[in-house]
């Protein structure tokens, strides 16, 4: 292995290793790996998860050993290079940190880079980390299978269906990185939708997951904070009440009150940028133009287009 020069580029592909009989790391070796007989050398070639390819007894002389380091080659698993390494431990720590926050969405972005290595959840090799990482993709593909069975029994259930109906828009936004547990959500997505409430709910859950998802962008709470008031305002009294004000009051505190238009009472009007706010009671609203009074008698006309998404919902949704 060291002198033949012709076998450099396929030793290359192995780490050589030479054990000398007398000293504890031999007997370890021996007890894990017994060969049949008493001579030496013992020729081993193990795999990076500790599998035995090949033990024999005498060296391998001619042509024995390159067919031999071939053949084990084949059934060794695809190599990493340093920065393949790197990737793979990095994805498996902070896939697994996620994981264990509860953040499923942060640890399926932490895996998804490998996807440029092979197929998530059975990358061609065994070394520790992919090990790892295939174990870790396996566990989140479970639990997607857990979940997408958990939004079907509550979509099966009247009173629960806002809630299966965001659970599934969810999953398939979480999941999508893994091509046969997508294959599912889509298909549980596409039977909802032949059913008129289940599309209407599906409609409504996208919105509400579509607002969500801005508080994981950083400085995006209180612009998810906005818009699920927004849609708690459009959805009050409806099937999806309940869901959104749940979602709303994980973000802003199980005691935050979704405003409401008392007629002819004084509240606060704010514009769109959030920099110009006035106490007004609401007079009406002609075409794109509100009109509003002040506490001084004072009237303001506003650009309906100018006003916030929140006083806009609240506008839009009035009761004559």
């Amino acid at each position: 292995m060291v002198s033949d020069r012709a076998l450099t580029p396929l030793v290359a592909q192995f780490v050589p290793l030479k054990v000398d009989v007398s000293t504890a790391d031999w007997k370890q070796l021996a007890r894990r790996y017994p060969v049949p007989g008493n001579t030496i050398p013992i020729v081993y070639v193990i795999r990076a998860d500790g599998e035995k390819i090949f033990a024999g007894r005498s060296a391998l002389s001619g042509g024995e050993l390159p067919r031999m380091l071939r053949a084990a080659r084949r059934q060794s698993g695809g190599t990493l290079n340093g920065d393949q390494y790197k990737l793979v431990q990095q994805a498996v720590q902070t896939g697994q940190e996620a994981l264990a926050r509860g953040d499923v969405a942060g640890s399926v972005r932490a895996v998804r880079p490998l996807s440029k290595l092979g197929p998530l959840g059975e990358l061609p090799s065994y070394a520790q980390p992919v090990r790892q990482a295939n174990a870790l993709v396996q566990k989140i593909v479970r639990r997607g299978h857990v979940e997408l069975a958990a939004a079907q029994k509550q979509l099966a259930q009247k009173e629960h269906a806002p809630a299966g109906a965001l659970a599934l828009v969810t999953a398939e936004r979480t999941y999508g990185a893994f091509p046969e547990l997508k294959k599912l959500l889509v298909a549980e997505v596409r039977k909802a939708s032949r059913d008129a409430q289940q599309k209407s709910l599906l409609v409504q859950a996208k919105a509400i997951d579509k607002a969500r998802l801005r508080a994981s962008v950083r400085g995006g709470r209180k612009q998810a904070i906005s818009d699920l008031t927004s849609l708690a305002i459009r959805y009050r009294d409806g099937p999806a009440e309940a869901t959104v004000l749940e979602v709303l009051r994980e973000l802003a505190g199980k005691d935050y009150v979704v405003p409401s238009l008392q007629a002819g009472a004084y509240r606060s009007w704010q514009d769109a940028s959030g920099k110009f706010r006035v106490v007004a009671r609401l007079i009406g609203v002609t075409g794109s133009k509100v009109e509003l009074e002040r506490k001084d008698g004072q009237k303001v006309t506003v650009p309906l287009t100018r006003l916030s998404a929140i006083d806009r919902a609240l506008l839009e949704t009035r009761k004559e």
